[in-house]
């Protein structure tokens, strides 16, 4: 008997420009990542894998919430409502990408597992990748994934 697998099909699909309440997002996006020093285009592809571009994403196990899927439980006892502001969210997710990539210089697959798994899990540590990774570096490649990724520096 043949048996078949298939890889599940990303929806790379995402407007030029994201409104929400007149916020142009994607324009966010960048402005943030770029005051973080951080390439727009990942921060976009880690938003739309986290979130599809929907601000009041919560995850229904972990908790996290809005388009960066941020975990509230770090951030001290803020109301929900914070987090599902796109400047705030997006401020705290690339402040923790700049951390994340302060500990993995120059390793975007272990931050990318980082980012989905936390800097301590077994899959950050030992394998240094993931399916997420990998879903978040092709939508990356497609948004225009510039030559080097910088980071913040002081």
């Amino acid at each position: 008997m043949l048996s078949m697998v298939f890889a599940p099909v990303i929806d790379t699909s995402m407007p030029d420009t994201l409104l929400i309440d007149d916020v142009d997002v994607w324009k966010l996006a960048d402005d943030i990542a770029e005051c973080y020093g951080l390439d727009g285009a990942l921060v976009r592809a880690v938003m739309k894998i986290e979130s599809n571009g929907d601000i009041y994403a919560r995850h229904k196990l972990s908790g996290c919430l809005g388009l960066m899927q941020i975990f509230p439980k770090w951030h001290g006892n803020q109301p929900d409502s914070i987090y599902f502001q796109p400047e705030t969210n997006l401020d705290l997710g690339c402040g923790y990408l700049v951390w994340l990539f302060e500990m993995f210089p120059e390793d975007t697959m272990r931050v990318l597992t980082a980012y989905n798994y936390g800097q301590n899990h077994k899959q950050t540590r030992v394998i240094g990748t993931s399916d997420y990774a990998k879903k978040v570096m092709k939508v990356y490649k497609l948004y225009g994934q510039n030559s080097s990724i910088d980071r913040c520096s002081e």
